[in-house]
């Protein structure tokens, strides 16, 4: 009996890590309701309805001109440019709990239960789980990934699959840990291409460093024993990835990110690339707010990041983000750094940090997802240097215990000031305003066409046209206000049959209010911005 207990411990263990990892992220989301705010977002949330449609694209809609969203492709076929992998994890969501940020809580429990079985494979159980707590209440983590869409949970997830591989590989060679690092291969593949190639190539260079001691003719049997069985789930994703680029772009080989920045881009990904001014020019068929996200906004981003300068400091806010995802536990890499670099683990993994640094460092653009193949490799890092230090003193266990409870008890404080802070933030206020807008829509019942016209400053990063995958059968369609000839199209193709509303965006009052709003019925009262049509009128009364 003692030993069946004692067999069924360790997944235990790992569940219960991961529950209470999703309970936090959900008490998170209670305090700070989170809504749909960052231009990915939107395009995430266009991914997962057309997941959930059975699809990987739509057709074009009709007036597609005035339907147009940042990060989406409009042409040949409607779709998110993003790869297919936050978008199954946003459909996930809705799928299970009619919530889309349910997938992130989801994506949170599993990083937190893989991070667990990555730190088991070069540490005792006791302070993996330890690694396990410290992902689960992690202030930065659970006020940001947790709380929106655009999140790194499935990129870090691969990662800490494929390094617990990687350190149970330079052991022995076995079915299920090569499956489980092929897994965190395909992970990587759809989640984010570029840093998941870098960070494979990496871990297979440090496994093939690790076995350094054995004869060459070993080290390749095992490379060649254990790559085949992890290319099981590699060949799955390579094929839904192949699957994914023929539906939206016409090519298997095609990435939808390459289709949507060869039609709308302007500064490169690269900062040693050079930009497509061609796509700088004014287009009939782009909108005003589309053209200037990509041939002011990002080209000027660009141009104050591009060649070896920009490289520079890329990675500089690069171990920015590192700071901020790694904080406070990261803290523990300054314990005697010539004890725990010792360690032919911590070498392979430091070195594989550093060119992971300078590698994601050439990207014009870094935010907090961008590092996230990095986290797994902070948080051993910085375990394997706590538990060095502790075994070289006295009283070890109580050492570890406190140190170790300590830590957790401050993230659990930054946690609740970084929760604090967010909710006082008036940055998301046209969010919540839009949010409530499709909520006081839907609570009405109907169908309803909403014109948004945004003034000449509009602000391009507060962007409220985003539509559905299937626009024409939706209850609410958003339609940009922007040109006589579009906006008639629009009133031909979506009014009939819907309650036309024209949106003043920029006329919002942005401070945050918790009072409810009523949005007219009648003319010509209003609610903020937001006016009822008439649309049995010629255009030109109506505009």
């Amino acid at each position: 009996m003692a030993l069946v207990t004692r067999r069924y411990m360790w997944p235990t263990s790992l569940l219960a890590v991961a529950i209470v990892t999703a309970l936090v992220a959900m008490l998170v989301s209670v305090a700070i309701q989170p809504v749909p705010q960052c231009h990915d977002e939107f395009s995430y949330l266009l991914a997962a309805d057309t997941l959930l449609h059975g699809r990987f694209a739509n057709p074009t809609p009709a007036a597609w001109q005035s339907l147009q969203s940042l990060h989406v492709i409009m042409q040949p076929t409607y779709a998110s440019k993003y790869p297919v992998g936050l978008g199954l994890v946003v459909a996930l969501g809705l799928l299970l709990f009619g919530n889309p940020l349910a997938g992130s809580w989801l994506t949170a429990a599993t990083l937190s239960a893989a991070c667990t079985w990555m730190l088991a494979g070069a540490l005792p159980r006791r302070w993996s789980l330890a690694g396990g707590l410290i992902i689960a209440c992690h202030p930065a983590l659970q006020v940001t990934w947790s709380q929106s869409l655009m999140q790194g949970y499935l990129t870090a997830t691969g990662c800490a699959m494929l390094t617990g591989g990687v350190l149970r590989l330079r052991r022995r060679v076995t079915i299920s840990n090569s499956f489980i690092s092929g897994m965190g291969i395909a992970l990587l593949a759809i989640s984010r291409p570029f840093e998941g190639l870098i960070c494979t190539g990496l871990c297979a260079s440090a496994l093939w460093w690790l076995w350094a001691r054995r004869p060459i003719t070993e080290r390749f049997h095992r490379a060649l024993r254990g790559g085949s069985i992890a290319m099981i789930p590699v060949s799955l994703a390579l094929m839904l990835i192949a699957a994914h680029n023929q539906a939206v772009t016409g090519a298997w080989w095609r990435l939808p990110y390459q289709l949507h920045e060869s039609q709308y881009g302007v500064a490169p990904l690269f900062v040693f690339s050079p930009p497509r001014m061609e796509n700088a020019s004014s287009r009939p068929d782009l909108s005003t707010t589309v053209l200037q996200f990509h041939a002011v906004t990002s080209l000027d981003w660009y141009l104050g990041r591009s060649g070896w300068r920009g490289w520079y400091l890329g990675c500089g806010d690069l171990l920015q983000q590192l700071f901020v995802l790694s904080f406070p536990f990261g803290c523990l890499l300054l314990l005697w750094p010539t004890r725990w670099l010792a360690f032919r683990v911590s070498q392979a993994f430091g070195v594989a940090l550093i060119v992971q640094v300078a590698a994601s460092g050439s990207v014009c653009w870094v935010f907090s997802h961008y590092a996230a193949p990095l986290l797994p490799w902070l948080l051993l890092l910085s375990l394997i240097a706590a538990r060095t230090t502790v075994r070289n003193m006295r009283s070890r266990k109580t050492l570890a215990w406190i140190a170790l409870s300590g830590l957790i008890t401050l993230q659990l404080a930054l946690l609740c000031w970084n929760t604090n802070g967010v909710v006082q933030r008036s940055d998301r206020a046209w969010a919540i305003q839009r949010q409530r807008i499709v909520q006081q829509l839907a609570s009405t019942g109907g169908k309803h066409l909403i014109l948004v016209r945004y003034s000449l400053e509009h602000n391009v990063h507060q962007e409220w046209v985003y539509n559905a995958a299937d626009p024409l059968n939706s209850d609410i369609v958003w339609a940009r206000d922007e040109r006589d000839d579009w906006t008639q199209e629009v009133l031909e193709r979506y009014g009939g049959g819907r309650q036309v509303w024209r949106l003043d965006a920029d006329q919002f009052n942005l401070a945050p209010s918790t009072t409810s709003f009523q949005i007219p019925r009648i003319e010509p009262p209003s609610f903020d911005g937001l006016h009822p049509v008439v649309v049995d009128q010629p255009l030109v009364h109506v505009l």
